[in-house]
C-alpha cells in the first residue's frame, strides 16, 4: 500500500458529514452547535473553511497517491 494513501483519510472522514442523512449535504455544519456559529458571517466563514480544507486535502491526497506531487 502506498504510504501517501494516509493523506486521503481526512477527505474520507469529511464524507461522513457531507453525506449525513443519506444524500449530498452542502451545509455539513447543520443547525446544531453554539449560537455564535449560526450568525450569517460565522456560518459562511466556517463553511468556506470546511470546503476549502476538504477540497485541498482531497486534491493533495490524490496527487500524492498517483505520484504527481
Amino acid at each position: 500500500m502506498n504510504p501517501n494513501a494516509g493523506l486521503l483519510i481526512v477527505p474520507l472522514l469529511g464524507l461522513f458529514a457531507i453525506f449525513r442523512g443519506g444524500r449530498w449535504n452542502w451545509d455539513p455544519i447543520g443547525p446544531g452547535g453554539p449560537a455564535w456559529l449560526h450568525t450569517p458571517l460565522m456560518h459562511r466563514s466556517v463553511l468556506l473553511l470546511f470546503w476549502l480544507g476538504w477540497s485541498a486535502t482531497l486534491l493533495v491526497g490524490l496527487l500524492r497517491l498517483f505520484g504527481l506531487a
